[in-house]
């Protein structure tokens, strides 16, 4: 069996569902803030507020966080590139 993924955004329809049931079946990319509420294998960020509240919550000291090289040179972290 080839390996799922899972993109969640972080709208209110998710709120319903709980993600954990997704775990056993693949990998889950989460978007913005969906970190506040769920730990997604993998979270993806380009909008420059958002990326700067999870580097000041130092999300991306534990976790893997993607996003584009315009948050990264002003916001620094030890996140990785969006790649091309």
């Amino acid at each position: 069996m080839a390996d799922r993924v899972f993109c969640i955004g972080n709208g209110e329809s998710r709120n319903a569902f709980d993600l954990n049931k997704l775990k056993p079946h693949g990998k889950i990319y989460g978007c913005n803030a969906l970190y506040r509420d769920y730990t997604p294998d993998f979270l993806v960020i380009v909008d420059r507020r958002m990326y700067q509240e999870v580097i000041e919550a130092e999300y991306d000291q534990k976790n893997i966080v993607y996003t584009n090289h315009l948050c990264m040179s002003r916001y620094g972290g030890t996140s990785h590139l969006i790649p091309n």
